[in-house]
């Protein structure tokens, strides 16, 4: 994607997009595709581990993933990605879906990079630059909100368990992000994206700061449908000598820990535990 920076702070950057194509695409036509994957669910349908949380009784929010990689940059449908991260995710799609959302992701995935990059010249020991950037590689997903019926949130505070994330955008308003004076900012989805700092990137770096957010109720009646993506790494496959940098090694370590938190393989109710 071609990124116009508005805005940068300290763990967050605004950007406008000029190729706003398969991303609109895809918030246009998420009720659509949530009805199907939900009917799919209902029906008892296995390998669905693109759904998370689905809970027809609880009105709960669903989430779809999907992945590429970053190294060489290109979609995969299979399980080829870290510890089985993905099912067959293209088969839970139309003909005419698979395509618009490989392209979205690796453009995704290309904006986080970039960005990426520019951190490791600052914020990171080149030592380890090439092989974070060789290690890394996406994860997409669109979450499905339940209607805004009662006070509260819509998702707690959390700092995400990625490199960075990108918050495409909403159907609807609600993201939230503290700034550095401790102040919950509301941030419009509907005008701009945001690439934020997550908590990997501050395991690196501790004068990094991972953004603290959260997804506030607001008075619309309708679903709110958001799209994702993560940069991710592959903290198993990094390698690290005997004489690696202390502090590098801890945070790949605590990077190890965090996988049950960002794969779909754990149980929906320990997700920020």
């Amino acid at each position: 994607m071609k990124t116009t920076i508005k805005e940068a702070t300290d763990n967050t950057i605004t950007v406008e997009y000029n190729d706003f194509n398969e991303a609109e695409w895809i918030l246009q036509n998420c009720k659509t595709i949530f009805t199907r994957l939900a009917a799919k669910w209902e029906n008892g349908e296995d390998n669905l581990h693109w759904l998370d949380g689905y809970n027809q009784e609880r009105n709960d929010r669903n989430t779809f993933h999907w992945a590429c990689t970053t190294d060489p940059n290109r979609c995969l449908g299979e399980n080829r990605l870290p510890r089985d991260l993905i099912c067959n995710w293209e088969r839970w799609l139309e003909k005419d879906e698979k395509a618009v959302f490989r392209r979205f992701a690796v453009k995704a995935g290309s904006s986080l990079l970039d960005v990426m990059k520019h951190k490791i010249q600052t914020r990171i020991d080149g030592k380890y630059g090439l092989e974070i950037l060789k290690r890394s590689y996406v994860l997409c997903r669109i979450i499905e909100y339940p209607k805004s019926k009662e006070q509260g949130l819509l998702a707690l505070e959390h700092y995400d368990p990625s490199l960075l994330t990108l918050l495409y955008g909403a159907t609807e308003d609600g993201l939230e992000i503290k700034d550095q004076l401790d102040r919950w900012t509301a941030m419009s989805q509907k005008r701009f994206s945001y690439i934020i700092n997550g908590r990997w990137l501050e395991y690196m770096n501790e004068s990094t700061e991972a953004a603290l957010h959260r997804v506030q109720i607001n008075k619309s009646d309708k679903r709110r449908y958001s799209l994702q993506c993560f940069l991710l790494l592959d903290a198993d496959r990094i390698k690290m000598d005997e004489g690696s940098d202390e502090n590098m090694l801890q945070a790949i370590k605590k990077i190890r820990s965090h996988y049950k938190n960002t794969f779909v393989d754990y149980t929906p109710a320990e997700r920020w535990n």
